[in-house]
Formats: C-alpha cells, structure tokens, sequence
C-alpha cells in the first residue's frame, strides 16, 4: 500500500466561534483528551464526512485546544490554538495522552496505527499553553527499559498517578481490522522522575492475563500511595481475539484493583446497580472534597455487533453508573441519552463536569460512519454532582461533592462490603452509620464464568429488561465492507460560511429530556438524518487506505500542517 503525502496550509482565523464540526461530518471517534489548567486539549482519531455522495474518512489532525476559561455551548464551543506535528509522527487512534506535572509535558504513547509499519514503540509529547503546539519525539521507550521489540499497544487500561503512567494491556494489530488482534500481557509502567519504563507480570486473582479495552482510574485517597482501580473490557483466557466480536467481556461487579505501594493485585465484588460489561466506554473518576470517597463514573461502550445491533435502546448502556469507594457499591443513574455511543472519550473540565467527546453508534445498519451524531460537536457534558446531562460548559461552576443518592447511602444505609481480602478491609475502612450491615461473602468468579453478565442476571441490579448473555456470547456478525476511504489530514474545521451557520443555531441539550428553554421540540442538535441503505448489512470498519488530502480552513492561528504519515 502506497501513501502519498501533501502539506496543507490552513488560513488564519482569530477565534470566531461556531463549533468544532462544520455541518457535512457525521462523526469523529476514537480520539484522546487530555486537560490541563484551563485547556482542553483533543487529538488522534478520525472523522467522517458526507463529500458529493460519498463517505470518506480522514486522520484528526492536528491537535486542537478549547478554552476552558471562559463558559460555551456545544455549538458556540471553537478550537484556539492549532498545532505543529513532527513530520515523522505517525497518526494514531485510541492513543494514552496525559499530562506529567513534574516535567509539564501532555505524553502520547500506544494507540492503533493506519498501517502495520507504526506499531513502533515511541514516546511523543508538547508543552501546553502555548497558541502552538509543537509535538516532538521523547526517548524511546525501548531505549529506557522496555524490551527490543515491544509494541505500544491501543485499548490499554491506562492512567496516571504520583507522576507515573500504569498501562495494563491492550492489544496490537498487523493492520487489517478483522485479522486476529492480540493482546499484550502485562502491567507497562513509565516513572517521571527517571523516565524508566518497565513491563512486570501481572498476578490478578481469577483473571487471565490478557486485558483489552478495559478503563483504569487513579484512586489518591485510598492505600498509602494510592489505588489504580481497573473496570470492564474484555478478558479472554487467549491472546488473540477478534476486534468488536469478542465475548469473553469482563463482569462489571469485578473491580480490579492495583495498589501501588505494595505492587499487589485484587479483585473485589461490587453491588448495586451492575452495568452490563462493556468495552469501548469511557471513565472518568474524581474524590469527593472531603476526600473520604471517590467516584468512578462510567458512560457508553458496545458489546459487540449482534447484540448491540438487536438492542440498540439497552438501558444499561444509555445511562451514566457510577462507582463509590469504599462502598463498592454501582448506582445508575439518572442521566439518560437517546441513543447508544461507543468509542468516544471523556474528562473533566472545570470543577465537576464530565464531557463526552465524539463516538459513534456501537452497530448500526447503516454503513459505517454514516449516522449523524445527535450532539452538536459531538459534545455531551454531564454534571457529576447533579447528575444531569446538559448543552453547556459552565467556567464558573461549583467545586465537585458526591451526588445527594450516593451522599444519602453512606449516611443512612452503607453496607460494608464482603471484602475478597484482609488487606483491603483495612485499606478501604469505612465506619458508615450506626446501622452498618455485612453482606454475605461472595467467591469471585473466573472470567469464563462471568462472561459476560448482563444486571437482570445479577441478585443486585434493579428492576430491568431481560438477560442479553445469550446474544453477547453467541453472536458473530461480520463482513468487513471496504469503503474506499481516504487517509487524509484532519480538520474539524469548517468554513467561515459553516462556522456563521452553526453560530445562529440555538444550543440543544444531550439529554432526552430538554430544559423548555432549550427548543422543546427538538430533542438533537438539529443535524440532518443519515442516508439509509436498502440492504440490512451490518457494516464494519476497515483499515484507512488510500492517499491524503488538503483540508478546509480551521478556525485558529497561522501554522503549517502536515498529515504526519510515513
């Protein structure tokens, strides 16, 4: 496969707002955000558009930056600064982005090549804050203590915390989607004092080794160093696995948890409300100000395309759950979409608002990339202490505290957990109130077992539709359908005439409940409705091929851009 690569010169606009995506582009999935002070920075992935009748897809590119200083609409929102990549950064989807304070660099390491030549093992990174953004390569990650050879792999369980990166697993390709993909065992470390990495084996009770897809937050308060505590994915007793048709999901109620003074694994049971298992989602995890919980909020995610295309309105997956520590305890919540969404990312920004960024629907029959995302920007933010999706970004927003349901049960009916392990009673201790109780001791369970487990299974879920294990367990659809896609440079983008369009419309909330101040009457962004197809195929994707093109005009300051590929 041959690429062929231009340099595109993209005009200078100063900041004219009217949102991140002009009007022909369906969706854009598959990115990194990273935060840091008042910035919101986004990058890598890809995007689809509608040009004269046919659906192409395009690199992200490059990195873009929204001011968080100041309060937007996900139509008002605009991109500030653009970005300078190294000529030799190859583009990347699903990459580990975040920012080290200790030496004030944003790091980009992993994510999913466009072709089997960039699974190469490479640290990039830039230093935030300036109106450009200049990527450069770090030392080699081989060349400071991973082996000769290693892949950085996409879809890791990844975070940071005390200043160090944890990446547990994810998986390597060699460059077509439905090939076998396999997954890279172990826990991949990067320390930012020295710069030194390393890849120890993990020992986590009744699991494989091979985790992929699976979401990892960084727990401050709890341990003497802290916990890295690991949810969902896939976790399949073999190493190779095929890409959105994997069953072996990993069971939502299993918390896996890493504690970083001692090095030991755990998994813990969790009650409630249980999700049903998941990949592709995103997480985000924050500590109450009194810093006696932390909650892990989890939205979106697929199963794979059977079963995700049988129930597109699945409950369990339209809502946001949360997660509380020491509780161990899920609670749904009630903030609710209308439709699914599956690899998009999220963080948060200001003091308690998660924003969703992008996705796409987990399976549709449309061909893929072809439904238009109901969000305008293809941005949702949800307040975490309200618990209520909404349009905007507030700049002056109240400081985070845990939402008043997970607020009433640690006052009024904390249940202790049955702890798997001494080690973590004594870690996660909680007096709770007068009338604590003990639950009964449960056996965690292999993931065979409880592969995957939907909550109407489960003797804690609520009240809810029937099981679907039979259909995530069983079903396979597939037939990769090559779309004749173009690799390209990215670019949110739009015209000045796309930008004034967008700016006279009116903001419409995520939630399928709309204030009635904000249009009652329609409850999407306004975007047009896909093209259907007449014939009922599941399409999928396929790997990006073809030549690059020059790109439309970013709104932002004056740089030279090029699309990065080899």
């Amino acid at each position: 496969m041959f690429w062929t690569t231009f340099t595109a010169i993209l005009l200078a606009v100063s900041s004219v707002q009217g949102g991140l995506l002009r009007s022909s582009i369906t969706q854009w999935f598959w990115q990194s955000s990273t935060v840091v002070g008042n910035w919101l920075y986004i990058s890598d992935g890809e995007a689809w558009e509608w040009t004269n009748g046919t659906l192409r897809s395009f690199y992200l590119w490059p990195t873009i930056s929204v001011d968080l200083s100041q309060s937007w609409t996900n139509v008002t929102v605009y991109i500030a600064n653009n970005s300078e990549p190294d000529p030799d950064m190859p583009h990347r989807r699903w990459p580990a982005t975040w920012y080290d304070d200790t030496t004030g660099k944003v790091y980009r390491y992993g994510g999913w090549g466009y072709n089997s030549t960039d699974w190469t093992t490479d640290l990039w990174s830039y230093k935030p804050g300036g109106r450009t953004i200049y990527w450069s390569q770090e030392v080699s990650p081989v060349t400071n203590g991973l082996s000769f050879g290693s892949n950085a792999p996409f879809s890791s369980a990844w975070t940071v915390g005390n200043s160090k990166l944890y990446s547990l697993g994810g998986a390597i390709s060699n460059g077509a989607i439905r090939d076998p993909n396999f997954i890279v065992p172990g826990l991949v470390t990067r320390d930012s004092s020295s710069g030194r990495w390393s890849n120890s084996t993990t020992n986590i009770p009744d699991s494989s080794p091979y985790f992929t897809q699976a979401k990892a937050e960084f727990a401050s308060n709890f341990g003497q160093e802290g916990f890295v505590v690991v949810v969902g994915g896939a976790n399949p007793s073999r190493q190779a696995f095929e890409f959105q048709q994997e069953t072996s999901l990993r069971d939502m109620a299993d918390i896996i948890l890493y504690d970083v003074s001692t090095e030991e694994w755990y998994v813990q049971r969790a009650t409630g409300d249980i999700p049903p298992p998941r990949t592709q989602f995103c997480t985000v995890g924050k500590a109450s100000s009194d810093g006696k919980t932390y909650e892990l909020f989890v939205y979106g995610g697929m199963t794979n395309t059977t079963n995700d295309l049988n129930y597109p309105n699945e409950p369990g997956y339209l809502n946001v759950y949360v997660l509380s520590l020491p509780a161990f305890r899920w609670f749904q919540t009630p903030a609710s979409t209308t439709t699914r969404r599956c690899s998009h990312t999220c963080s948060i920004i200001g003091n308690r608002q998660m924003i969703s960024i992008g996705g796409r629907p987990p399976s549709t029959l449309n061909q893929f990339g072809a439904d238009y995302d109901e969000w305008a920007s293809g941005i949702g933010i949800m307040d975490m202490t309200e618990l209520q999706w909404k349009d905007h970004y507030d700049a002056a927003g109240a400081p985070y505290k845990r939402a008043q349901v997970i607020d009433n049960y640690y006052n009024q009916s904390y249940v202790k957990p049955a702890w798997s392990d001494p080690v973590l009673a004594a870690q996660f201790a909680f007096a709770g109130p007068t009338n604590a109780t003990t639950t009964t001791p449960s056996t965690p369970t292999t993931p065979e077992e409880t592969s995957p487990v939907h909550p109407a299974d489960t003797s804690t879920s609520p009240p809810g539709p029937k099981s679907h294990t039979g259909a995530i367990a069983g079903g396979v659809v597939g037939g990769v359908v090559g779309l004749g896609l173009i690799a390209g440079l990215a670019y949110f983008l739009g015209t000045r005439r796309h930008r004034k369009t967008s700016a006279t419309r009116e903001p419409v909330p995520p939630p399928s409940e709309p204030k009635s101040s904000q249009i009652p009457n329609s409850p999407s962004s306004g975007q047009k409705p896909s093209p259907e197809f007449t014939q009922a195929q599941v399409f999928e994707p396929s790997e990006l091929e073809g030549e690059t093109r020059q790109v439309a005009e970013l709104p932002g300051y004056y740089g030279n851009f090029g699309p990065g590929q080899r």
